[in-house]
């Protein structure tokens, strides 16, 4: 009663203001908006005029009705004609009661103008309704200071402010099942502390679209909890708020979300559907993402400005992409499924990462254009169950703890142009999963990087080693722990102003279980000659003599070994290469033979000089004839050895 007498006198003050008939309904049952019996004083209330409805009222609306001021409380307002609506030009308010209509699937509008201020106040989601195909059009201000269940087709179509204050929650009823729920273009702004601010319900189609708006958390948490469809728009968090999608329910995403976050912005248990791409741009603390699914073949893109987290339970399924342009700045356990793709071209923090892992599914893998770095040994394993490729550019950086790529199913490639580095360990998965064409180089600074298995060098491989020095930990060096396959190039450098002088080596490599093969190229700066000698369990390299050190010009060691090293590509088809390595001059034959025995190509037959030697075959025999696909015997003679390879041309 003391809120009724409150709002008569409000009514009395701000009637003047509009200068037209203030208008009370007389009636607490039903009745008709046109007879003029059921109002105070008599009259049809019309443009301009002010309404207050009392409790207990249910009013019937058959035509379209503008009012400057209008103000309803615990009664039913109920449009039954196609050409019924409500247009408030001033200011106005509801308390507890339904708005509906019983027109089926025609709507009626409640429009709120560009200049007016509509509240909902007071009431809760048992009293508070749009039902039956009613929609509320705000273009002005709509303050919503309860709780609203919205049923049945119904919906808020937002072009002005719509602002939720002290725990306002505008849900799916569940009183009907085809809720069409929110539309904003406009601004929908959380704007106190009191209170959790609620977008949501049960249902299963999107129940709240924003088509290019603003969502705004100013004070406290808003969290959109229901199936939702983001077309852009901007979206702000203030220091010490929260936007939280939140619940499980798929969230739709299209275009690019922009926006400041100074708060948390969280997706929470979210399924991610990028319809068919989506770029999250936000500037300051990013997004975060917390037991979140990106699903059904779309790429999500988070942008080169934006700060993410990857914490407990992200997954990826369905062949989707998540592509990191921005700083993953911390990842605690990710699972790709399917044919999905964690693809970097930013940084990734594994500071606190525990794992990728495979959660099922083809070929899931991890693509790195970017950085993955771990710069502190606080959990000191992290492992990738799924492929990893390291593709050129990228750099797996190491500075701390271990990174482990998983066995089995799991290779590791570290393309041409990639980079792997630090003074950590690094654990490959084993042969044949293994694939290093890129560049090895402890460091930064001289140092020591540990492969906690296998160091295995592809053709064109090449490890990095600066000399700062003879003592220990003056210059870089890998501990392999087990087989140490050696192939590549090695390339030194020197350091910290060391300069060599003979009679100086350095212990390279050490391996656990034994060092085979050898490096087809080793550089030096100008000036320094050395010896690479390769001992069963280590590599050393010798300085023999030093001449007038330059710092650009290289130049290639000569080796100390006899080899010859498996052809590449193999199989293959046309053309393959062959290397070999002399440690002295001599008459060499370089032939190749069918499984018959017959021989089929002399590839070079003559005085051959000490070093690293190449050579290719065209796949075509002495004639100048294709041969045919096959297995083929290649043989390197000199005076007291022989050394023999198998190739497989396949066509």
């Amino acid at each position: 009663m003391k809120r009724l007498i409150c709002l008569l006198f409000l009514a009395l003050i701000l009637n003047p203001i509009f200068a037209q008939t203030y208008y009370e309904w007389d009636s607490s049952f039903e009745g008709s908006w046109n007879d003029a019996s059921n109002w105070v004083p008599p009259g049809v209330p019309g443009v301009g005029d002010s309404v207050l409805i009392p409790f207990g009222s249910t009013i019937f609306i058959d035509n379209q009705v503008e009012l400057a001021w209008f103000y309803m409380v615990s009664c039913e307002l109920e449009f039954t004609n196609p050409a019924a609506g409500l247009k408030i030009t001033g200011s106005g308010g509801w308390e507890n009661g339904p708005i509906r209509t019983t027109l089926g699937s025609i709507p009626a509008d409640l429009e709120i103008a560009d200049s007016a201020t509509f509240s909902i106040n007071d009431g809760n989601l048992s009293t508070i309704h749009l039902r039956n195909g009613v929609r509320l059009i705000n273009n002005g201000t709509l303050v919503v200071n309860t709780g609203v269940g919205i049923h049945d087709s119904t919906y808020i179509e937002n072009y002005g402010v719509m602002e939720l204050r002290d725990g306002a929650k505008i849900v799916y009823g569940s009183l009907f099942s085809t809720p069409t729920g929110i539309l904003n273009y406009g601004t929908i702004r959380k704007t106190d502390s009191t209170g959790i601010g609620q977008i949501g319900g049960s249902e299963t189609v999107p129940f709240f679209q924003n088509l290019g708006g603003r969502i705004e958390v100013l004070e406290g948490e808003l969290i959109i909890s229901c199936t939702h469809f983001l077309q852009g728009g901007i979206y702000e968090t203030a220091p010490g708020t929260k936007l939280n999608f939140s619940g499980g329910f798929e969230q739709y995403l299209e275009g690019e979300l922009t926006g400041m976050q100074q708060g948390t912005l969280i997706y929470n248990g979210t399924r991610i559907i990028p319809s068919p791409e989506a770029t999250l741009n936000f500037d300051g603390t990013g997004v975060t993402f917390s037991l979140a699914q990106l699903r059904d073949n779309g790429t999500l893109t988070i942008a080169e400005n934006t700060s993410s987290r990857l914490v407990l339970g992200t997954t990826l399924r369905d062949n989707s992409r998540l592509l990191n342009r921005g700083n993953v700045v911390e990842m605690e356990s990710i699972a790709i499924y399917d044919s999905s793709t964690f693809e970097n071209h930013g940084t990734v923090n594994l500071d606190k990462a525990v794992r990728i892992s495979w959660g099922g599914g083809l070929r899931p893998q991890v693509q790195n254009y970017g950085t993955f770095y771990k710069s502190n040994a606080t959990l000191p394993l992290f492992t990738c169950w799924v492929p990893f490729t390291n593709a050129s550019g990228g750099i797996l950086d190491i500075a701390e703890g271990t990174i482990r790529i998983g066995a089995g199913q799991t290779p590791f490639l570290n393309e041409e142009g990639a980079i792997l580095r630090g003074k950590g360990s690094f654990h490959s998965p084993l042969l044949p999963d293994y694939f290093d064409n890129g560049i090895t180089a402890p460091g930064p600074g001289t140092a020591t990087l540990t492969f906690d298995d296998l160091y295995a060098p592809l053709e064109s491989a090449e490890l990095q080693i600066e000399l700062g020095g003879t003592a220990a930990g003056t210059y870089d060096a890998l501990d392999v722990a087990k087989f140490a396959y050696l192939n590549g190039s090695l390339r030194m450098s020197l350091a910290n102003g060391y300069v060599p002088v003979s009679g100086d080596s350095f212990t390279v490599i050490t391996a656990g279980f034994g060092v085979q093969d050898s490096f087809h190229t080793v550089a030096l700066p100008s000036g320094v000659f050395a010896s690479a000698i390769y001992h069963s369990n280590e590599v050393v390299v010798k300085i023999d003599s030093v001449g007038m050190v330059g710092i650009n010009d290289e130049q290639q060691l000569l080796t100390e070994s006899f080899i010859l090293y498996q052809n590449y590509p193999n199989p293959f088809n046309p053309s393959t290469t062959i290397r070999y390595d002399l440690r002295e001059a001599g008459f060499i034959e370089l032939e190749i033979f069918d499984v018959q025995g017959r021989k089929i190509k002399t590839l070079f037959s003559g005085v051959s000089m000490q070093g690293s030697h190449r050579v290719v075959w065209n796949g075509r025999n002495d004639t100048g004839e294709a041969v045919s696909s096959g297995i083929y015997l290649l043989r390197l003679k000199a005076v007291n050895e022989i050394l023999h390879r198998r190739m497989v041309l396949l066509k």
